[in-house]
């Protein structure tokens, strides 16, 4: 065993193999990290992937729509220039984007909420708890 001196006392220093085989249950070093981070990490991506689908599903949805529309307008006889077709175009990019976007963000809103009540019905703090009382501690004999 190694050990590194200081000034107050001598504090041992142990390579990750010897603090394994000194305890076996133990988790070798960096596991640890890859166990609290990588959980998070996926469901990071899978979230926005699950948003992304949502936002750009209801901008493709409301794009349709749009084109229907002005599809049957045209069959109907009513034509618009150049200039009116290019800002009815732009008018329809601009108002799917919006729509997809709420969309999107009413969602997310949703998805939080689920959250906050999941960690409400999982979180159990009682008053002994908060008093500093330990439920847990040996009562006296």
């Amino acid at each position: 065993m190694l050990t590194a001196l200081s000034p107050v006392e001598t504090i041992p220093v142990t390579s990750p193999p010897t603090q394994a085989a000194r305890f076996p249950d133990a988790s070798p070093p960096g596991t640890t990290r890859s166990r609290c981070c990588s959980p998070l990490r996926s469901g990071g991506s899978i979230g926005l992937a699950v948003l992304g689908t949502v936002v750009w599903n209801a901008v493709a949805n409301s794009l349709r729509s749009r084109a229907a529309a002005a599809a049957a307008a045209a069959k109907a006889g009513v034509h618009a220039s150049a200039a009116q077709a290019h800002a009815l175009q732009t008018q329809m990019d601009s108002h799917a984007l919006a729509a997809g976007f709420s969309k999107g963000f009413i969602v997310s809103a949703g998805i939080a909420a689920l959250a906050l009540v999941i960690a409400l019905m999982a979180i159990r703090v009682t008053r002994e708890d908060l008093s500093g009382v330990d439920p847990m501690a040996a009562p006296a004999a």
